[in-house]
C-alpha cells in the first residue's frame, strides 16, 4: 500500500509526456502546462471500487469580458477505479481535467498512460441501454434524448433535442430513437434499482459521461447505477480501459 502511495505521490504529467511515444507526448504535455502542483492522494479502498483524489491548480473557465489574466484555481477530483469492470470514473471535471487524471491513473496502476481510452457509446450500446429501460417489473421510460438523422412522426430532421416529463411526449421521443442514425445522448428514468431504493433520472451522453438528477444522490446511487451499467454493457465495452 505505501509503495502505491508513493507511486501516485510521484507521478507527474511533464515526466509522462517525456516519454510518451507522439501524439499522446504532446497531449500530456499540453495538460501538464494547465494542471500544475499535481498530485494523486490514496489508493482508499471501498466495496465496489478504489477511491484516489487529484489535486493541483487549473485554469478556470474563460471570461467573455476580464480585467487580466486568470490564476489558477485549487482543484479536488474524486475517481474511481470500478473492480467489476476495468472502468475508471472521474467525477465533476472538464474533459481535459479527466484526461488528466486518466493518464496518471494509469500510468500507476497499468504502467502506461496509453492503456486507457474514453468509452464513446455505439449503437449497441444505447439498444442495451433502451432495452434495460424497458425490462423488469417497475419500467423505466425514455425521456428525451439528442437524436440526428432521425423521422420523428414522419418528420425528417438533422437533429432534435428532446425532454419531456413522465408520459408526456413519449411517442415523439420514442419515435425518434427508434429512426435516429446518430444518438448524442439519453435522457432516462431507469427501472427500479434495489441498491439506490427505487429509480434514477439520469443522463448518458455519446462519450460516456453521465449526470444523476436528484436533491441528493449518494455514492452508493452512483454506484448502483454503475452496476447495472457495467452488467448491460459487460460484453459491449472493448479496448484497453474506460473512462
Amino acid at each position: 500500500m505505501r509503495d502505491a502511495e508513493t507511486e501516485l505521490r510521484a507521478v507527474r504529467l511533464s515526466s509522462l509526456a517525456k516519454t510518451a511515444p507522439r501524439p499522446l507526448a504532446k497531449l500530456l504535455a499540453d495538460l501538464a502546462d494547465k494542471l500544475t502542483g499535481e498530485r494523486l492522494d490514496g489508493p482508499r479502498q471501498h466495496r465496489g471500487h478504489t477511491e484516489l483524489t487529484l489535486r493541483g491548480k487549473w485554469p478556470p473557465r474563460r471570461l467573455t469580458v476580464a480585467p487580466g489574466p486568470s490564476l489558477p484555481i485549487p482543484i479536488e477530483v474524486p475517481i474511481w477505479l470500478r473492480r467489476t469492470s476495468r472502468w475508471l470514473v472521474v467525477f465533476e471535471a472538464s474533459r481535459a481535467l479527466s484526461d488528466a487524471a486518466a493518464f496518471m491513473v494509469a500510468s500507476v496502476f497499468a504502467g502506461d498512460p496509453a492503456q486507457v481510452a474514453a468509452l464513446q457509446l455505439q449503437p449497441d450500446h444505447w439498444k442495451r441501454l433502451d432495452g434495460w429501460v424497458n425490462s423488469g417489473r417497475e419500467k423505466g421510460l425514455l425521456l428525451g434524448g439528442k437524436f440526428y438523422k432521425a423521422a420523428p412522426l414522419g418528420c425528417d430532421v438533422d437533429w432534435i433535442a428532446l425532454r419531456s416529463s413522465a408520459e408526456s411526449g413519449a411517442r415523439l421521443v420514442r419515435e425518434s430513437f427508434q429512426s435516429a442514425r446518430g444518438i448524442g445522448e439519453m435522457l432516462i428514468r431507469t427501472p427500479a434499482i434495489e441498491a439506490a431504493n427505487g429509480s434514477l433520472t439520469c443522463r448518458i451522453g455519446g462519450g460516456g459521461g453521465v449526470r444523476i438528477y436528484g436533491a441528493e444522490v449518494t455514492d452508493a446511487m452512483v454506484d448502483a447505477l454503475l452496476f447495472e451499467l457495467e452488467q448491460i454493457w459487460s460484453d459491449v465495452v472493448t479496448g484497453a480501459g474506460s473512462r
